[in-house]
């Protein structure tokens, strides 16, 4: 998968939410399917200015409720982005600066994910019930990607 088109441009944020979505980085030398992160090397040529945020490890379904309307992964992907507090700061924005970093938005991911597979929704369907579902969001290259600027609030004045 060759992203160099897009090297030199503006910041570039491929976000998928798809199951298995994690696949497309595990031809990487050094990535860990049980883990987070992955490294450069390998075939996925990203660029410096590519940042990809996947909803799940290459061995994972992405999940998906009619109640939700949208996967896990986009709920709470909107979640970070609209919820705010009355300053009209957002719930992942940890520092109150009004930006959203992605690092700061993988945490909330990395939070918010499971918290929704675990609610009632996903215990009363019967899909899932009895089942270990997990969902794992990816943040690729986070040493380099998680002070990256994803988002910025309207902040309120008073």
């Amino acid at each position: 998968m060759s992203l160099q088109r897009f090297k030199g441009t503006n910041p570039v944020f491929l976000i998928v939410d798809a199951c298995y979505s994690g696949s497309a980085i595990n031809d990487l030398d050094g990535f860990n399917k049980n883990n987070r992160s992955t490294s450069t090397k390998g075939n996925l040529n990203t660029g410096e200015n590519i940042y990809l945020l996947l909803s799940s490890l290459g061995s994972e379904q992405s999940y998906e409720n009619r109640e939700l309307g949208n996967g896990v992964f986009t709920e709470a992907m909107l979640e970070a982005l609209k919820n705010h507090d009355i300053q009209g700061i957002g719930k992942a924005d940890k520092d109150g600066s009004g930006t959203l970093n992605l690092g700061e938005l993988i945490d909330f991911l990395t939070l918010r994910v499971p918290q929704i597979l675990s609610s009632a929704i996903f215990k009363e369907d019967e899909r899932f019930k009895e089942k270990d579902i997990q969902q794992t969001p990816i943040l690729h290259e986070p040493e380099r990607s998680k002070s990256m600027d994803f988002f910025r609030f309207n902040k309120k004045s008073h």
